[in-house]
């Protein structure tokens, strides 16, 4: 072999190399759009369960509040001189019940209980968890498509040189004839 063949050889032979690296690495495009994919629903999931234990909060913050505006009724009535005329120890027992039921209400789900506090700061755990991979997703599909367009230059540049090559010996004439 001429030192042309063997130099095209091992250009065909980079060549190849380069476009199997260019499949491996698009396949692992693929596999982290895919993965990027399942990450975002779940982000989506996350949000939508902290909406809707935020409207769990607020739908018990609302109840809190009637409950909390009863029992004021009924301590004003208390106040007032109906009740007293009607039967002042069971409007007594109404209002303590009430009081107690909302104390409990309060304990349980209002602002600051460890219930309802836990729940959101480890949903919102989740999403950071899901949003910080899914940023490094990005950038690692970012670095990966900058590679596979040096590499693609690359090919390009060795593909131009191999047909200028090759143009050149079209031209040039071999000095010995063959009889």
């Amino acid at each position: 072999l001429t030192s042309k063949e063997t130099d095209l050889a091992r250009k065909e032979n980079r060549i190849s190399l380069l476009e199997s690296e260019i499949d491996t690495k698009s396949s692992m495009i693929k596999a982290q759009k895919d993965e990027m994919e399942s990450k975002d629903k779940v982000i989506r999931m996350i949000k939508s369960e902290l909406s809707a234990q935020q409207l769990d909060i607020a739908e018990l913050k609302a109840m809190l509040e009637i409950e909390r505006t009863r029992g004021e009724e009924l301590e004003r009535r208390l106040k007032s001189s109906d009740l007293r005329q009607l039967d002042d120890s069971s409007a007594r027992d109404e209002l303590k019940r009430l009081r107690s039921e909302n104390s409990e209400l309060l304990k349980e789900y209002g602002p600051g209980s460890p219930n309802s506090r836990s729940r959101v700061t480890k949903a919102y755990l989740k999403f950071l968890r899901a949003e910080s991979y899914r940023k490094a997703l990005v950038f690692q599909k970012q670095y990966l498509l900058n590679l596979l367009s040096k590499a693609k230059a690359v090919e390009n540049a060795a593909l131009s040189i191999l047909e200028i090559k090759q143009d050149d010996s079209k031209k040039t004439k071999p000095r010995f004839k063959h009889a």
